[in-house]
């Protein structure tokens, strides 16, 4: 029912201008050449190379973002999370660049560092026990943070993220703001002034 004028296969009756374009198959079905038949998403790759061809930001030129679930590059061996590969996701994880930190590593007494995850260093001096009842709230917040059972009247609070970069510091004080902070996981470490012990807690900051 085309002339050769409309049909750009006039040996193939399965082609012509009323057919429904069938992606993938490498030939021009509809005799259109904007009805795209191969990467869909026109980011220059075909779905051979490409492991999402409706979405234009991925694809092998791609930089793999972390934590977002996707296979950004379309190399399955670039890691999108558990990046220390210890079995353990971001969520679980306090420390996801350090495999010998996780919630099954032994923690370590008074080094400073949450090894097993808890929020806290594994208390040996007895001048830490006063920090026990020590809570913090709200948590998870989007807005504000409050300490309450702390006994002495100086002291220090820091707030790192989990790849240990400090973000906040506060002298003496029980309440402060965490709006200018994003969405994640955060650890919070106070310590009395004068006798320097100290806990760590993790806080969980939503937005």
């Amino acid at each position: 029912g085309y002339s050769l004028a409309e049909d750009c296969d006039d040996l193939n009756p399965n082609i012509n201008p009323q057919v429904t374009e069938i992606t993938y198959n490498g030939i021009d079905d509809d005799c259109n050449t904007e009805t795209l038949d191969d990467d869909l998403d026109q980011d220059g790759y075909s779905l051979a190379e490409d492991c999402d061809d409706l979405n234009p930001d991925i694809n092998p030129d791609t930089a793999e973002i972390t934590y977002n679930g996707l296979d950004d590059d379309c190399n399955t061996e670039t890691l999108d999370d558990d990046l220390d590969q210890d079995g353990f996701l971001l969520a679980e994880d306090c420390d996801d660049l350090n495999p010998d930190i996780n919630p099954d590593a032994e923690e370590i007494a008074n080094n400073g560092i949450d090894e097993n995850c808890d929020g806290e260093d594994l208390i040996s001096d007895v001048s830490e026990f006063k920090h026990l009842d020590i809570i913090i709230f709200p948590n998870p917040t989007s807005s504000q943070l409050n300490i309450s059972g702390i006994q002495s009247k100086h002291f220090e609070v820091r707030m790192y993220t989990t790849y240990g970069q400090l973000v906040l510091k506060k002298t003496n004080q029980s309440t402060w703001s965490v709006n200018h902070l994003d969405e994640g996981l955060y650890l919070l470490k106070i310590e009395e002034s004068s006798s320097k012990s100290s806990i760590t807690k993790k806080v969980n900051i939503l937005k």
